[in-house]
């Protein structure tokens, strides 16, 4: 029987572009793994119910005496610890949505909020009982006629309170600025605390996938925790922040790991991962084509400076 079990869901396309860091992984920490291939569908709520029916049914035929239900995207960066792993209660991650704060919802615009997320979840087959009701009150409450589901994690909370079911809990930071341990983080930077990454920034700029937030997708401003979560250094993106703000376009005002690139006739600034124009406002990272304006324009905007980037957008966009 085998200890520990890897699975992730993820469509043909997804799992093609985003799941070999994971792969690499497991193979890295000698963990067994599932990349399972599911239909393409119209909308993330449909991806989101099936993959949820899909884990009930998982569940209900594993052999392994343990179960890890994680993104294709993610990446284990250590081992995992003999708390998540050891079989009896299942492990979960509560969100932390401020810096000193720990268990508090977290705000998510117009959707419903749920304060677990499931990157990772560990579980086994002796939670097989409430996790199918947690799969019946989430379909109870979707317009399943018309392919609408709610958010899979919105009821899992709920799901292991009513029934009672002892669980373990660690967190998953989405707050740079939160002071304690970053364990698993919500986004690609690490310390020396990280076990997990659970990067997002390609349901922002990837545009062969569904997008998980289509308002974000389409927003011409890059928001401000997309960008600082996927840059390693936060202190370096806070400075580059405040550049951008200023429209600094001598490269000796900037950090001294910045590079000047020039892409088809256009002068960028490069610092890790990402492309700055502080002279339009606009950011790139390098693995994506979609280009994006920082939220320094966005702020200059509301307040009515009018600087040339911020004149140069208006024009471009006709605001």
């Amino acid at each position: 029987m085998t200890n520990l079990k890897i699975v992730a869901y993820g469509t043909k396309n997804f799992v093609e572009t985003y799941s070999q860091g994971l792969k690499n992984d497991c193979k890295k920490f000698n963990y067994e793994y599932d990349i399972i291939i599911i239909p393409d569908f119209k909308s993330i709520s449909e991806i989101n119910f099936y993959i949820h029916s899909q884990m009930i049914d998982y569940i209900s035929k594993t052999e392994a005496r343990r179960v890890c239900f994680m993104d294709p995207e993610c990446r284990i960066l250590k081992r995992f610890p003999k708390e998540w792993t050891d079989p009896g209660v299942p492990w979960c991650t509560y969100k932390i949505q401020h810096g000193d704060q720990e268990i508090l919802n977290y705000e998510y615009g117009n959707t419903l909020p749920t304060r677990i997320m499931m990157q990772p979840f560990f579980c086994g087959k002796e939670d097989l009982e409430w996790m199918q009701w947690w799969l019946k009150a989430s379909t109870d409450v979707s317009n399943v006629k018309d392919k609408v589901y709610v958010p899979n994690e919105l009821f899992l909370e709920l799901a292991l309170t009513f029934n009672n079911i002892k669980f373990k809990h660690g967190i998953i930071t989405y707050n740079r600025e939160y002071k304690g341990l970053h364990i698993v983080v919500k986004g690609s930077w690490s310390t020396k605390d990280t076990i997990v990454q659970h990067p997002s920034i390609q349901s922002v700029l990837d545009n062969s996938i569904l997008p998980a937030n289509a308002e974000k997708r389409n927003d011409n401003m890059l928001h401000t925790r997309e960008l600082h979560n996927h840059f390693q250094d936060y202190d370096t993106i806070k400075i580059i922040d405040n550049l951008m703000l200023k429209e600094k376009t001598d490269i000796k005002d900037w950090p001294a790991k910045t590079l000047p690139v020039r892409i088809n006739t256009i002068n960028w600034f490069r610092c890790d991962e990402w492309l700055f124009r502080p002279s339009t406002g606009e950011v790139k990272n390098v693995n994506y084509s979609l280009i994006k304006y920082h939220p320094s324009i966005n702020i200059k905007l509301k307040q009515n400076i009018l600087t040339p980037a911020v004149k140069l957008y208006k024009e471009t966009f006709k605001c």
